[in-house]
C-alpha cells in the first residue's frame, strides 16, 4: 500500500469533522505530502517509516518549488496534524523558516500572585 493511500484511509475520518474547508485543504496537502514520499526513489514504503527527515525534506522540496512561506507554514500545519493523528510528537515536525530561531519555550509566571 501507498503511503498517500494510507494518509488517506487515516485522515478521510479526521477530515469529515469539524471546520470542514479547512481540514478538506490540509487533507489535501497531505495526500500531496504522500504523492510527493511515494515518488522518491528509496523513500519510505509504509506511514510508520515516515519521519522527521522526510518532514523536513518536504518543507526544503515546497522552498526550491518557489512557494510562500505562508504556504510551506500551512503545509507544515498539516503535517503536524497527521502526526497528533499517529500519537507522535507533533514538534517534532513544525516548520521554522530558514534564518529564524525556533522560539524558547514560555515559562510560568513564578513567584508571582
Amino acid at each position: 500500500m501507498s503511503v498517500e493511500r494510507e494518509i488517506a484511509e487515516r485522515m478521510r475520518p479526521w477530515a469529515r469533522k469539524g471546520g470542514k474547508t479547512n481540514r478538506r485543504v490540509q487533507y489535501r496537502r497531505l495526500l500531496a505530502f504522500g504523492a510527493w514520499l511515494d515518488s522518491q526513489e528509496g523513500g519510505p514504503r509504509a506511514l510508520h517509516e515516515v519521519g522527521k527527515r522526510q518532514a523536513v525534506q518536504w518543507y526544503r522540496h515546497l522552498e526550491v518549488e518557489g512557494r510562500a512561506e505562508a504556504t510551506v507554514r500551512a503545509h507544515g500545519y498539516a503535517v503536524r496534524a497527521l502526526w497528533v493523528r499517529l500519537g507522535r510528537d507533533p514538534g517534532a515536525v513544525v516548520y521554522w523558516p530558514p534564518g529564524r530561531r525556533k522560539p524558547r519555550p514560555r515559562r510560568g509566571r513564578r513567584g508571582r500572585g
